[in-house]
Protein backbone atom coordinates (compact mmCIF):
# COMPACT_ATOMS: atom_id res chain seq x y z
CA UNK A 1 0.00 0.00 0.00
CA UNK A 2 2.72 2.38 0.89
CA UNK A 3 4.04 2.32 -2.73
CA UNK A 4 0.26 2.95 -4.28
CA UNK A 5 0.76 6.38 -1.94
CA UNK A 6 4.15 7.05 -3.19
CA UNK A 7 2.60 6.76 -6.77
CA UNK A 8 -0.25 8.78 -5.56
CA UNK A 9 2.21 11.74 -4.23
CA UNK A 10 4.37 11.65 -7.41
CA UNK A 11 0.80 12.38 -9.51
CA UNK A 12 0.20 14.83 -6.96
CA UNK A 13 3.37 16.73 -7.17
CA UNK A 14 3.62 16.31 -11.62
CA UNK A 15 -0.35 17.91 -12.06
CA UNK A 16 0.66 20.62 -8.91
CA UNK A 17 4.05 21.69 -11.19
CA UNK A 18 2.15 21.17 -14.59
CA UNK A 19 -0.69 23.65 -13.50
CA UNK A 20 1.91 26.43 -11.89
CA UNK A 21 3.51 26.38 -15.05
CA UNK A 22 1.24 27.06 -17.25
CA UNK A 23 -0.32 29.66 -15.21
CA UNK A 24 3.42 31.33 -14.94
CA UNK A 25 3.10 31.12 -19.28
CA UNK A 26 -0.34 32.43 -19.14
CA UNK A 27 0.85 35.02 -16.95
CA UNK A 28 3.89 35.97 -18.66
CA UNK A 29 2.07 38.04 -21.70
CA UNK A 30 -0.57 39.08 -19.79
CA UNK A 31 0.59 42.24 -18.23
CA UNK A 32 1.70 43.80 -21.57
CA UNK A 33 -0.61 46.31 -22.52
CA UNK A 34 0.46 46.62 -26.06
CA UNK A 35 2.35 49.52 -27.54
CA UNK A 36 2.62 52.29 -30.48
CA UNK A 37 5.11 51.90 -33.67
CA UNK A 38 5.20 55.17 -35.25
CA UNK A 39 7.22 57.03 -37.62
CA UNK A 40 8.17 60.34 -38.82
CA UNK A 41 6.67 61.07 -40.95
CA UNK A 42 3.70 59.08 -39.71
CA UNK A 43 1.62 57.31 -42.93
CA UNK A 44 4.50 54.18 -43.20
CA UNK A 45 3.73 50.71 -43.83
CA UNK A 46 4.28 48.55 -40.53
CA UNK A 47 5.57 44.38 -41.88
CA UNK A 48 5.96 42.34 -38.79
CA UNK A 49 7.73 39.15 -40.52
CA UNK A 50 6.77 40.26 -44.01
CA UNK A 51 3.04 40.64 -43.44
CA UNK A 52 1.59 44.18 -43.33
CA UNK A 53 0.04 44.84 -40.43
CA UNK A 54 -1.19 48.72 -40.73
CA UNK A 55 0.17 52.11 -41.22
CA UNK A 56 1.83 54.45 -38.59
CA UNK A 57 0.80 55.38 -35.89
CA UNK A 58 -0.59 52.12 -34.52
CA UNK A 59 -0.88 50.69 -31.54
CA UNK A 60 -0.30 46.97 -31.09
CA UNK A 61 -0.39 43.70 -28.85
CA UNK A 62 2.55 42.68 -28.74
CA UNK A 63 1.52 38.59 -28.22
CA UNK A 64 -0.87 39.31 -31.27
CA UNK A 65 1.21 40.37 -33.88
CA UNK A 66 4.71 38.48 -32.62
CA UNK A 67 3.43 35.55 -30.92
CA UNK A 68 6.03 33.70 -28.81
CA UNK A 69 7.37 30.38 -29.33
CA UNK A 70 9.69 27.88 -27.87
CA UNK A 71 13.24 28.16 -29.34
CA UNK A 72 15.18 24.94 -27.29
CA UNK A 73 14.40 25.53 -23.93
CA UNK A 74 13.31 29.29 -24.26
CA UNK A 75 9.83 30.98 -24.62
CA UNK A 76 10.29 33.79 -26.09
CA UNK A 77 9.58 36.38 -29.27
CA UNK A 78 11.71 36.36 -32.21
CA UNK A 79 10.42 38.64 -35.55
CA UNK A 80 11.22 40.97 -37.86
CA UNK A 81 10.42 44.50 -38.20
CA UNK A 82 9.51 46.98 -41.02
CA UNK A 83 8.34 50.30 -41.38
CA UNK A 84 7.98 51.50 -45.14
CA UNK A 85 7.08 54.83 -46.52
CA UNK A 86 7.49 55.57 -50.68
CA UNK A 87 10.32 57.66 -51.05
CA UNK A 88 11.79 57.13 -47.74
CA UNK A 89 14.53 54.47 -47.30
CA UNK A 90 12.68 51.81 -45.19
CA UNK A 91 14.19 50.67 -41.80
CA UNK A 92 14.34 47.14 -40.79
CA UNK A 93 14.74 45.64 -37.16
CA UNK A 94 15.04 42.36 -35.18
CA UNK A 95 12.59 42.34 -32.54
CA UNK A 96 12.36 40.20 -29.21
CA UNK A 97 10.60 40.82 -25.93
CA UNK A 98 13.19 43.30 -25.14
CA UNK A 99 12.39 45.39 -27.83
CA UNK A 100 8.85 45.32 -27.47
CA UNK A 101 8.52 46.08 -24.33
CA UNK A 102 8.70 49.86 -24.95
CA UNK A 103 7.17 51.87 -27.29
CA UNK A 104 8.89 52.16 -31.50
CA UNK A 105 9.22 55.65 -33.06
CA UNK A 106 11.65 55.64 -36.04
CA UNK A 107 12.75 58.69 -38.12
CA UNK A 108 12.77 57.80 -41.71
CA UNK A 109 15.34 59.49 -44.17
CA UNK A 110 13.23 60.59 -47.16
CA UNK A 111 13.62 62.06 -50.34
CA UNK A 112 13.41 66.40 -50.27
CA UNK A 113 9.41 66.65 -51.90
CA UNK A 114 8.49 62.88 -50.98
CA UNK A 115 7.21 63.83 -47.35
CA UNK A 116 3.55 65.35 -47.01
CA UNK A 117 3.93 69.03 -46.01
CA UNK A 118 3.32 69.85 -42.66
CA UNK A 119 0.72 72.32 -41.65
CA UNK A 120 3.66 75.03 -41.60
CA UNK A 121 4.43 74.21 -44.90
CA UNK A 122 1.57 74.60 -46.49
CA UNK A 123 1.18 78.16 -45.24
CA UNK A 124 4.55 79.12 -47.01
CA UNK A 125 3.27 77.38 -50.22
CA UNK A 126 0.22 79.10 -50.56
CA UNK A 127 2.53 82.37 -50.67
CA UNK A 128 4.36 81.09 -53.92
CA UNK A 129 3.87 82.31 -57.44
CA UNK A 130 4.86 79.25 -58.74
CA UNK A 131 2.98 75.33 -58.95
CA UNK A 132 4.79 72.73 -56.34
CA UNK A 133 5.20 69.51 -57.82
CA UNK A 134 2.35 67.13 -55.81
CA UNK A 135 3.57 64.30 -53.73
CA UNK A 136 4.81 60.82 -55.34
CA UNK A 137 1.59 59.51 -53.54
CA UNK A 138 -1.18 59.65 -55.80
CA UNK A 139 -3.89 59.15 -53.13
CA UNK A 140 -3.31 61.66 -51.79
CA UNK A 141 -1.35 64.34 -53.68
CA UNK A 142 -3.37 66.86 -55.30
CA UNK A 143 -2.75 67.13 -59.67
CA UNK A 144 -0.99 70.25 -60.22
CA UNK A 145 -2.57 73.15 -61.22
CA UNK A 146 -2.11 76.56 -62.96
CA UNK A 147 -2.26 78.31 -59.48
CA UNK A 148 -0.53 77.55 -56.28
CA UNK A 149 -0.80 74.06 -54.80
CA UNK A 150 -2.60 73.44 -51.94
CA UNK A 151 -2.99 70.04 -50.40
CA UNK A 152 -5.92 68.63 -50.57
CA UNK A 153 -8.60 68.14 -48.00
CA UNK A 154 -9.06 64.17 -48.30
CA UNK A 155 -5.25 63.89 -47.37
CA UNK A 156 -6.53 66.02 -43.48
CA UNK A 157 -9.73 64.00 -43.95
CA UNK A 158 -7.86 60.37 -44.56
CA UNK A 159 -5.25 61.22 -41.66
CA UNK A 160 -8.48 62.11 -39.57
CA UNK A 161 -9.61 58.63 -40.32
CA UNK A 162 -6.84 56.55 -40.12
CA UNK A 163 -6.70 58.34 -36.36
CA UNK A 164 -10.12 57.30 -35.76
CA UNK A 165 -9.46 53.91 -36.71
CA UNK A 166 -6.63 53.26 -35.33
CA UNK A 167 -7.88 54.49 -31.64
CA UNK A 168 -11.44 52.57 -32.47
CA UNK A 169 -9.07 49.35 -33.03
CA UNK A 170 -7.22 50.29 -29.46
CA UNK A 171 -10.74 50.35 -27.97
CA UNK A 172 -11.68 46.85 -29.37
CA UNK A 173 -8.31 45.48 -28.89
CA UNK A 174 -9.04 46.40 -24.92
CA UNK A 175 -12.32 44.62 -24.64
CA UNK A 176 -13.34 48.33 -24.06
CA UNK A 177 -15.60 47.63 -26.88
CA UNK A 178 -17.93 44.51 -28.75
CA UNK A 179 -16.68 43.28 -31.76
CA UNK A 180 -20.24 43.84 -32.80
CA UNK A 181 -19.71 47.79 -31.60
CA UNK A 182 -16.64 47.83 -33.35
CA UNK A 183 -18.27 46.57 -36.66
CA UNK A 184 -20.64 49.09 -36.63
CA UNK A 185 -18.33 52.18 -35.79
CA UNK A 186 -15.96 51.20 -37.97
CA UNK A 187 -18.17 51.06 -40.76
CA UNK A 188 -20.02 54.39 -40.09
CA UNK A 189 -16.39 55.85 -40.02
CA UNK A 190 -15.61 54.50 -43.65
CA UNK A 191 -18.79 55.70 -44.90
CA UNK A 192 -18.22 59.59 -43.85
CA UNK A 193 -15.28 59.47 -46.21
Amino acid sequence: MEFSSIRDQYKIAIIGILVSSLLLLQGCGAGRKGITIDSEPQGANILADGKNIGKTPMHIKQDDVFPPHWYGRNYMVKGNLEIQKEGCEGIKMEVNDLVLSKDIKKSLKCKPGMVQPTDNTVKSETKQAAPVKPAANAKTAVPASTGPSVPAKPSVASDEVEKRLTKLKSLHDRGVITAKEYADQRKRILDSI
